[in-house]
């Protein structure tokens, strides 16, 4: 792990005379929490990884500030904190909530801060083994579960104090990473070492992808990687998550589509201009075809559609009822007759009522940013996972405390200048 951060701590496009001792400090300290997040999640204090970033992210900024791509993540901390008064004056005031807004906060913080130092520092290399490296173990405690089936493995050892944790902590340390779920019928799911199934299959979507790109890799980095892309869709597959699947296919298409167009330009707008035209083709002469498959497939998760409707309609007339929803409520209340707390399930919809429209401009800001940094750095690795997390985010939450962004931090650090990266980890 060593010869990684010392590999990584190579200067980055802003720092022309070398990185501050400031950025090394920072740097240093979250790779060695970032590889050892398998062995805090064995303990049961998983969800505490956000919180220790967000300190180190914290001492980092003060003496530093962020740099302008990292402005909107700071947007939507700014905006989260100034709607607390408001959600604290329409829903009472709930330390439980509160806290969960700190958690979201520092995972802010963090992202800000990274994104800031990929710019001293160059990131890609370290945080590619991150993610391998998180996502094989998730992979290999999932493994091992279904082998000690109908046993359950005793991890995280906390687990018999989870119920006593605040919620968001407390989920990181139950033990779900092979248990019969019900969607329409008994089945097995996993929800490995990100609290939930969704959120564990959407890492493994990232490990897929970070694994392929290093597979050129020498030694047991490469033997890793292989070893990921059999861990992340294990992930994916046991997660039972449509979104995810769904946002992974279109995320491996259109990265390889960029691929090609970073060879062949023509071959490039030709194939994109085929696909256009047969989707449309596909749409018209499938359309009841295409209805009947979507409404057959919410058949087998009887609830899905329609729980996650009434969410998306409450959490809408909550904020048509802001007078000038320029900012949101803060909080996310819980109320009765919904599966999740208000604002749940859309990324998009969530900020919205939590930040008002300041913080859906600067969430929007920060993704699309992702997408056109790659786009035009002809990277089909980071086109891919920028797409994946654009499409994830439309049905599911990005600040609840999983690891999802870190792959975003990865796509700015791999097109700052947006110039084309070399597949593999050295360079």
């Amino acid at each position: 792990m060593n010869a990684t951060v010392a590999t990584a701590l190579r200067p980055g496009p802003a720092a022309a005379l070398g990185a501050s001792p400031n950025a090394v400090r920072f740097v240093r300290s979250f790779s060695i929490l970032s590889f050892a997040y398998p062995l805090l999640w064995l303990v049961g204090l998983g969800g505490f990884y956000w919180v220790l970033v967000g300190v180190l992210a914290f001492l980092y900024l003060i003496r530093r500030g962020p740099v302008a791509a990292a402005l909107p993540a700071i947007g939507v901390l700014g905006a989260l904190v100034f709607s607390l008064p408001i959600g604290v004056l329409a829903f009472g005031l709930d330390f439980g909530r509160v806290a969960s807004l700190g958690g979201n906060l520092l995972v802010w913080l963090s992202i800000a801060a990274l994104i800031t130092v990929s710019q001293e520092i160059d990131l890609d290399v370290l945080l590619r083994r991150i993610v391998l490296v998180i996502g094989t173990a998730q992979g290999a405690v999932v493994t091992a579960a279904i082998v000690a089936y109908p046993s359950s493995l005793p991890i995280p050892l906390l687990q018999g104090i989870a119920g006593r944790l605040p919620s968001g902590l407390g989920a990181f340390a139950q033990n779900r990473l092979y248990s019969i779920d019900w969607l329409g019928e008994a089945t097995f799911r996993s929800a490995g070492m990100m609290a939930q199934p969704t959120w564990a299959g959407v890492f493994g979507a990232v490990t897929c992808i970070v694994a392929v790109s290093l597979l050129t890799e020498r030694g047991w980095w490469r033997v890793l990687a292989v070893a990921g892309v059999a861990a992340g869709t294990l992930s994916v597959v046991l997660s039972l998550s449509r979104s995810t699947q769904l946002a992974l296919g279109a995320a491996v298409l259109i990265g390889i589509l960029v691929m090609v167009g970073a060879r062949n330009r023509m071959a490039f707008y030709t194939l994109a201009i085929v696909a256009a035209i047969g989707a449309v083709i596909v749409v018209l002469l499938f359309n009841e075809q295409i209805l009947e498959m979507v409404k057959e497939i919410n058949g087998q998760r009887e609830g899905s559609l329609e729980t996650r409707s009434d969410i998306y309609a409450r959490t809408w007339e909550l904020v048509r009822q802001l007078p000038v929803p320029i900012l949101g409520y803060g909080i996310k209340p819980q109320e009765e007759g919904l599966v999740a707390s208000v604002a749940t399930h859309s990324a998009y919809l969530g900020i919205l009522f939590r930040a008002g429209i300041l913080g859906a401009i600067a969430l929007f800001w920060l993704l699309i940013n992702a997408l056109v940094r790659s786009l035009r750095s002809w990277d089909g690795y980071a086109v891919a996972i920028a797409v994946l997390v654009l499409i994830w985010c439309t049905l599911e939450d990005f600040d609840p405390g999983h690891l999802l962004p870190l792959a975003v931090v990865l796509v700015y650090a791999r097109t700052w200048g947006s110039r084309p990266r070399p597949v593999g980890g050295s360079r």
